[in-house]
């Protein structure tokens, strides 16, 4: 199950996620321009950030017909597909269950947030925070985008609150990710089916039981971020925000091992941001399917993600 943990090591990858910071900031462009990064420089072919189908892709387009507004197969109420598109209804609990989970004192801990200086303030802490994080200080940036996100929710900018999550959502999973590194090395380094004379079953087990209960607190805080500002982006009536935040949540679905969930958020991404027009962002998303899909073992439907997303490109 962490095939794909080993392989999204790849420099090219990493940019593909990094680069996923699409939310926009006030004064910046009006909803559903351009993409653009936290310092508003337009994002390129190369920068980044899905409704299911059951057959593998054939060297048709798959997206070439306008994203269904509902699921063509029932999802669980609680799927976040299920609640994502043009008509969307919002889901207060998601927010709720957000905030609950990443400010453990409620939003009010921040003295400083209020005051006529609370933008200008939010905006610093969010500066210094991205710059951490692009240095990898994921864990130095967390509390500041924390810090930031409780100025920017008590001033009600959703635009600059999507943005706050999107980045604090990237750092979680980051830090997910070097934590399962971590995890993972010391165990197997330490233990093997031999030393512990146990089965190779009841070995994976207990490795697996081991390393998630050690990560899962920071890839489901990745979840929750990427979750909020999806609702925040329905209440702004952008489907193109909403797709990124639906290709983060894959992005993180396929680090913790869940390959199929992540290939069909991925999926979901690409037909809604043809929909919106987005042929750049489509682009990234059908290399993420072709990641996932040589992930699940299948090299002729990668080759023909990468061959669609080289048409896309081209033709821009």
């Amino acid at each position: 199950m962490f095939k794909s943990f080993f392989r999204s090591g790849k420099q090219s990858k990493e940019v593909v996620y990094e680069k996923r910071e699409r939310e926009l900031r006030s004064g910046d462009t009006p909803k559903d321009t351009a993409s653009r990064s936290s310092e508003g420089q337009q994002l390129d072919e190369e920068d980044q950030s899905k409704k299911d189908i059951n057959d593998r892709p054939k060297r048709a387009d798959p997206l070439s017909h306008s994203m269904p507004q509902q699921a063509r197969e029932p999802l669980d109420e609680l799927d976040d597909l299920a609640n994502a598109g043009p008509s969307a209804p919002p889901r207060p609990q998601v927010i709720a269950a957000a905030r609950n989970l990443l400010f453990s004192e409620g939003l009010d801990t921040l003295d400083s947030a209020a005051g006529a200086n609370a933008e200008a303030l939010a905006e610093t802490l969010y500066q210094q925070a991205t710059i951490l994080r692009k240095t990898n200080g994921h864990q130095e940036a967390v509390p500041l985008y924390l810090s930031a996100l409780t100025c920017y929710a008590k001033l009600d900018q959703p635009e600059n609150m999507s943005a706050c999550l999107n980045s604090l959502g990237i750092s979680y999973k980051e830090l997910t990710r070097e934590a399962l590194k971590r995890e993972l090395t010391a165990l197997t380094q330490a233990l093997s089916p031999a030393t512990l004379n146990v089965t190779w079953e009841i070995y994976s087990y207990q490795l697996y039981k081991s390393v998630f209960r050690r990560v899962c607190d920071l890839a489901e805080k990745g979840r929750a971020c990427h979750r909020w500002s999806l609702e925040l982006h329905k209440r702004m009536g952008s489907l193109a925000g909403q797709a990124n935040q639906i290709s983060n949540l894959a992005m993180i679905e396929q680090l913790m091992g869940n390959l199929d969930t992540a290939r069909r958020y991925q999926l979901w991404a690409a037909q809604a941001h043809r929909e919106a027009g987005r042929l750049a962002d489509v682009a990234i998303d059908l290399m993420e399917l072709a990641h996932l899909d040589r992930d699940l073992g299948d090299e002729k439907a990668a080759a023909a993600w990468e061959l669609q997303a080289q048409e896309i490109r081209h033709a821009r």
